[in-house]
């Protein structure tokens, strides 16, 4: 079963919302990050998306408004001046994130840094450059002149590699800022992060119709627990409504509405695994809608599913139940080397990790029936 997709090998977490200091050696090709609630689960995989594009601020932009995704009116919603500031340690006076991590035997950083000052807006200017569609600012919350507070800073990177594009990216913006003028960088390593609820807010189906040969190899992967399933299809009609419809040997066409939580998951996590190619797929909380009867079923098709597509795998769970239905996918062969299991734990302001091998984390529940989540 053993197969090598370390494409990162070590990662150390200097700060990043609540996690300090935390530093992770020797990962895993399939990594399983458990813990009590509120220990940085999510936070991890966030940060490791912070490396796949150091020093590119869209990047970070994406990150912070993550966790906002799910929301499904804006005035619920944080805004992103906000979201962005909680991206940073909040028990440290500076406002530092400092991510590191050997990726594919290069080292990569990120830092940014940075302060909150009062500055000098003109509403005119502010309004003229939001003023289409949802970017649109509600000209009575801004006088003509006003002092905000604004984020000034700059993030520094090393990618690795020896290059004449500067290591250094300025940002200044305000709490009115919508949308950032900033330049896309090319991904130095492909992350695709999937959260909890994608499979219920988004269209999982988008990465899935571009093309041919794409849909074909997810189709593939679901018929393991669907062999009925013959194509995915966008259906768009007359009044340009999208229909994700799942055709079906037996009952034809279906929407995928019509389809449990259940089947969501898998195509999201299909889509995610394909997305992903040669690089790392981040899963936050995979148990999520998933039957307990079918994790082992679900969790020895992913393995196989990334050994196939060459990639690395993080996740998170709560549940104790995941975890040993992950580590039972070993099998037999007790030196395989495939699965780590790491336990984040709270202490004294830091973050800490157990790390343990796929192997001896068998042992511990096997011999000791020991709780792995802390």
């Amino acid at each position: 079963m053993l197969f090598v997709a370390r494409h990162i090998s070590d990662l150390n977490i200097q700060t990043f919302r609540g996690i300090k200091d935390l530093e992770l050696k020797n990962l895993g090709d399939i990594n399983i990050i458990v813990g009590a609630n509120n220990c940085g689960k999510t936070s991890a995989l966030e940060a490791i998306m912070l490396l796949s594009r150091p020093g590119d601020f869209s990047n970070v932009v994406s990150i912070a408004r993550l966790r906002e995704a799910s929301r499904n009116s804006p005035r619920m919603s944080v805004s992103f001046y906000d979201s962005f500031l909680y991206l940073f340690n909040r028990l440290n006076e500076e406002l530092v994130i400092s991510i590191s991590g050997i990726i594919n035997e290069k080292y990569i950083s990120s830092k940014t840094t940075g302060r909150v000052e009062k500055m000098l807006i003109d509403a005119n200017e502010i309004i003229k450059r939001y003023q289409t569609g949802k970017q649109r600012l509600n000209e009575e919350a801004i006088n003509e002149s006003e002092e905000v507070d604004s984020f000034v800073g700059e993030i520094q990177f090393e990618n690795g590699e020896i290059s004449l594009i500067p290591n250094l990216t300025t940002v200044v913006f305000n709490k009115y800022e919508r949308v950032m003028p900033i330049e896309i960088r090319k991904a130095f390593l492909n992350m695709t992060f999937i959260s909890a609820i994608d499979h219920i807010v988004k269209n999982i189906f988008r990465n899935i119709v571009k093309n041919k040969k794409f849909r074909s190899q997810v189709v593939e992967i679901l018929r393991i627990f669907d062999p009925n399933i013959e194509d995915l299809r966008i259906i768009v009609d007359d009044h340009g409504r999208i229909t994700q419809v799942i055709e079906d040997l037996l009952l034809g066409d279906m929407p995928l509405s019509s389809y449990g939580d259940g089947i969501k998951k898998v195509i999201a996590l299909a889509s995610g695994i394909v997305e992903a190619k040669d690089g790392v797929l981040l899963i936050d909380e995979i148990e999520t809608s998933i039957h307990t009867s079918a994790l082992k079923n679900v969790f020895a098709w992913l393995i196989y599913a990334c050994k196939e597509f060459n990639v690395q795998l993080f996740l998170t769970t709560h549940s104790l139940e995941t975890v040993d239905a992950m580590l039972n996918c070993i099998g037999n062969d007790r030196n395989d080397d495939l699965i780590r299991v790491i336990t984040l734990v709270k202490k004294e302001n830091k973050t800490v990790a157990r790390v343990l091998t796929g192997e001896k984390a068998l042992q511990v529940r096997d011999e000791y029936d020991m709780e792995l989540r802390s």
